[in-house]
């Protein structure tokens, strides 16, 4: 299971969107934090040490509320939360009332970043969150039952069962901000090093799928430069980026983005777990010539 980063914290009352209190005005509240997506579990002991009394609670009544996933919208049309959500969870061995060193709870959590499917272009998008790198889940113990995962009746029939899904992974750090302004950031800087290796571990892959590679680059140069991709060794492409003009008032950077498909043909999918990008940038020979990733996503 994943771990939980855990801080107790007092509530206040809150006003939004017409909303006087906040559910968090009463009753005492633990705040978690989560990285990523997944599945976690608060069992005895760690619910003691959140702070809460496992031998005092009854075990119906635990409750977990979040709110949005994701960064606000900078839209002000945009639909706001007033208040938290309650998340549904599963309390194996609450049917007794009691919270026994055996029991345990699951809930599905979500990281801080948001991310879709684009069916036009077939490729994963995601929205890296520039205020934080965690998300935030709320755990009380209330005064009535809490929310629970419901039990659905199987369907009948013959399906097919499903063996195969559609994955991707992304890397990008937010570290230099050039204009010192706005919401653009960037990861590593191309300038005295001038190569990096990003590694993806991906187990699993099914042979014969195609695999790409999505990334987004900027340089600063006022001659040619160049930025070369290469997975685990095999090149796959060199990208020329714009120059820019040695003067104020002029754009400070360009910006290039591309997909590349690896072909199941050449990729050794499934006999490969560690897959590395290296990117490589060719400086140009005189004047200012920094490059600068900002994201890759491997598919």
């Amino acid at each position: 299971m994943k771990r939980l980063l855990i801080a107790i914290f007092c509530a206040f009352s809150a006003l939004a969107n017409g909303q006087t209190n906040s559910v968090l005005a009463t009753g005492t509240w633990v705040k978690m934090s989560v990285a990523g997506d997944g599945i976690y579990k608060i069992d005895y002991s760690l619910f003691r040490k959140l702070g809460l009394n496992p031998d005092q609670t009854d075990p119906r009544k635990i409750r977990i509320l979040a709110g949005n996933q994701g960064m606000l919208s900078q839209l002000n049309s945009s639909p706001r939360v007033s208040d938290l959500k309650e998340v549904a969870i599963q309390m194996v061995g609450q049917d007794d009332g009691v919270f026994n060193s055996s029991d345990y709870l699951l809930f599905y959590g979500q990281g801080p970043d948001q991310y879709h499917l684009d069916f036009n272009k077939g490729v994963f998008a995601y929205e890296n969150n520039l205020y934080t790198d965690k998300n935030y889940y709320f755990v009380t113990v209330g005064p009535s039952n809490g929310l629970r995962i419901a039990d659905n009746q199987s369907l009948t029939g013959t399906y097919p069962t499903i063996t195969e899904f559609d994955d991707f992974t992304y890397y990008e750090t937010e570290q230099y901000n050039e204009l010192h302004s706005g919401r653009n950031w960037y990861g590593e800087q191309f300038s005295s090093k001038t190569s990096y290796t990003i590694r993806f571990t991906v187990p699993g892959i099914v042979n014969g799928s195609d695999l790409k590679l999505i990334y987004k680059v900027m340089a600063q140069s006022i001659n040619p430069a160049s930025f070369q991709f290469s997975l685990n060794g095999q090149p796959l492409q060199d990208k020329a980026m714009p120059t820019i003009i040695n003067a104020s008032y002029t754009d400070k950077g360009t910006e290039a983005s591309d997909s590349l498909t690896i072909s199941s043909a050449t990729n050794q999918a499934s006999s490969t777990t560690n897959w590395d990008v290296t990117i490589r940038f060719n400086k140009a020979a005189t004047e200012k010539s920094v490059g600068y990733l900002d994201r890759l996503l491997f598919q």
